[in-house]
């Protein structure tokens, strides 16, 4: 087990939307033992964070700060057990994790934005190292978990390595042929959220393609645009584009419209040439421009590779996301986007 999708579980925000009642995060001194374990986890300690968190939960089961920080230090215990190759640890890590997770659900049934994130990466995992272990019947119950808490990344169950001992089970090869309608409408769920919590902002550009002619977003206008920032050095990126070439290819006809902004490494010419050889190789079916900095500083804050942003009809930013996402998310969001603009046309 060398690499669970919430193997970067320290980089999640802490604590978004569960300031406490009587002070804030910010307020507390290294007497409190959340900012103690906070500390900890951010000096790569999470032995000591479990510790300090164990100390404050045995009173206060239902801390709901403490349940969050829990379940992410015991996640990173459970890798790093994993990259050791010590599975039977890291699977009692990743069992506790999922203990607490359920903790907090049923304490916190109204789960927030980085709650919702977390539990159905928890269970996957957990699921993961099941199916290591030889655990088959465990490991099909915690992706059902997984699934019913808005996992929707159908490719990743048929590629991980680790869920392999799973494929021959044939409610494993039913979930792949005909994926539960709640998948879809957890995907649909988090999209909607999605949307509604981010504030839309004005995006331009003008650029050119790699055959040298300007491309600019006037040239989408009434259509749902995906504008993807990206790079071939970048790994995440390439992973995500078959993702677009799909959703054109299902959407097209509907009205989407997809861009790829690429900001190249080394002399413009080589950087060219890359690109070019990689629209060719990768068949990508829309146009890739040549990115430049008034274009990336159009967009509010650092820009991290791949950032795709979800323009609407009217040409408004709807949606911005930072990293690779699975299809059925960003299908999901298209979707309500198409559907969204079809209803306005009506009336």
């Amino acid at each position: 087990m060398s690499k669970h999708i919430l193997g970067l579980s320290i980089a999640l925000v802490l604590f978004p939307g569960c300031a406490r009642e009587d002070k804030s995060i910010t307020d507390m001194s290294d007497d409190d033992p959340l900012m103690r374990a906070q500390k900890q986890m951010q000096h790569e300690d999470p032995a000591s964070a479990v510790a300090t968190l164990e100390g404050l939960l045995k009173p206060d089961p239902t801390n709901r700060e403490g349940l969050l920080l829990m379940v992410q230090a015991t996640q990173d215990l459970g890798m790093v057990s994993g990259q050791r190759g010590d599975k039977k640890t890291a699977l009692d890590w990743y069992i506790g994790s999922s203990n607490y997770m359920k903790q907090l659900c049923a304490a916190f049934p109204d789960l927030n934005k980085t709650e919702k994130l977390l539990a159905p990466r928890v269970f996957y995992n957990v699921a993961c190292a099941q199916a290591v272990c030889a655990h088959p019947d465990e490991a099909m119950a915690s992706l059902t978990e997984a699934i019913d808490h808005g996992f929707a990344d159908l490719e990743r169950l048929g590629r991980d390595p680790e869920l392999i001992s799973l494929h021959e089970l044939p409610e494993f090869q039913q979930l792949i042929k005909q994926p539960p309608a709640k998948m879809f409408a957890g995907a649909r769920r988090q999209a909607q959220e999605l949307i509604a919590q981010h504030e839309p902002f004005p995006f331009d550009f003008a650029l050119p393609n790699i055959d040298g002619k300007t491309v600019s977003k006037k040239d989408f206008k009434g259509k749902v645009l995906i504008v993807d920032f990206w790079a071939t050095w970048c790994p995440p990126c390439k992973e995500e584009i078959p993702h677009f070439v799909e959703l054109l290819h299902r959407h097209g006809d509907a009205g989407l419209a997809i861009v790829g902004i690429a900001y190249e490494q080394g002399p413009r010419n080589v950087a060219l040439t890359a690109l070019r050889d990689f629209v060719k190789k990768h068949q990508v079916t829309y146009p890739c421009l040549i990115g430049d900095d008034k274009t990336q500083n159009g967009v509010p804050d650092t820009l991290a590779f791949p950032t795709t942003l979800f323009l609407d009809r009217s040409g408004k930013v709807r949606l911005r996301l930072v990293g690779s996402h699975p299809l059925a998310e960003l299908d999901a969001i298209v979707s309500l986007l198409l559907e969204e603009g079809a209803t306005a046309a009506k009336h």
